[in-house]
Formats: structure tokens, C-alpha cells, sequence
């Protein structure tokens, strides 16, 4: 801008001649203005940072809970699948004590079937030997009544 005297204005629209006229206390009032802009501009970023931050923490907190969540439902399933296999578990130990019990039943029953099996080839043994001794009885009386008649 070029200066002229008669034409000299400065920023607040008084030319020089207004602005000496301009008292000490008109200047502290005006800085004080200036102060108070400055002082409002920077509590207004201040602010905008501030409510920027809360909602990044927000967003964050979020994320966290969502995880959060994310982490308890597995955790969940785990303890479920956990249940399960212990349930499993204790239903093949049933299974397998109630196979075992079967098992020696069945045994049992084998043992018992031959041992009647062995007592009754033991008494048919013994019978047939003493139909054989008695037959062989009766052979020698018959041959003694032939031989000595």
C-alpha cells in the first residue's frame, strides 16, 4: 500500500492523525480485546481438540468392548466345549465299565457253560465206563456159563 500523509489509515480504519489522538488507555482496551480474541480462539481449539480426543477414545472404547465381547464368547465356547468333551468322556467310561461288566458276565457264563460241558463229559465218561464193566461183566458170567457147561 502506498502512503499518502492525508490518506495514511491503518488497520482500524483511523488515518495517523486519529490514531495519535488515540489515549493510553483506548490502546490497553483494545490489547485487552486482542487478549480476549486470542484467549476465546485458543479455549475454542482447545475445546475441538478436546471433543477430537473424546471421540478417538470413544471409537477406542468400542473397539475394546467389542473385543471384550469377542473374548468372553470364546471363552464361553471353550468352557462349553470343555463340557462336552468331559460329558464325552464320562460317557465312554460308561460305556467301556459297562462293556467290561458284559465282558466278565459273558465270561462268567462261558466258564459256567463248560463247566457243566467237563461235568457232563465226566459223567458221561463215567457211565460209559461203567456200562463198558458192566458189559464186561456179562461177557465173563456168559463165558463161564458157556466154558463150564
Amino acid at each position: 500500500m502506498i502512503a499518502t500523509p492525508a490518506k495514511d489509515i491503518s488497520k482500524n480504519g483511523l488515518n495517523n492523525s486519529q490514531n495519535s489522538n488515540l489515549s493510553p488507555e483506548n490502546d490497553a482496551a483494545k490489547q485487552k480485546l486482542l487478549e480476549a480474541k486470542l484467549a476465546r480462539k485458543k479455549v475454542e481449539e482447545d475445546a475441538q481438540l478436546l471433543a477430537n480426543r473424546i471421540t478417538l477414545l470413544e471409537v477406542e472404547d468400542k473397539k475394546a468392548q467389542k473385543k471384550i465381547e469377542e473374548t468372553r464368547k470364546k471363552a464361553q465356547e471353550i468352557m462349553d466345549l470343555k463340557t462336552r468333551n468331559k460329558e464325552n468322556e464320562k460317557q465312554k467310561a460308561e460305556l467301556k465299565s459297562q462293556q467290561l461288566d458284559d465282558l466278565k458276565k459273558k465270561n462268567q457264563q462261558v466258564k459256567q457253560v463248560n463247566e457243566e460241558i467237563k461235568q457232563n463229559q465226566d459223567a458221561n465218561k463215567a457211565n460209559l465206563l461203567k456200562k463198558i464193566k458192566t458189559d464186561v461183566e456179562e461177557v465173563r458170567k456168559i463165558k463161564k456159563v458157556l466154558y463150564f457147561s
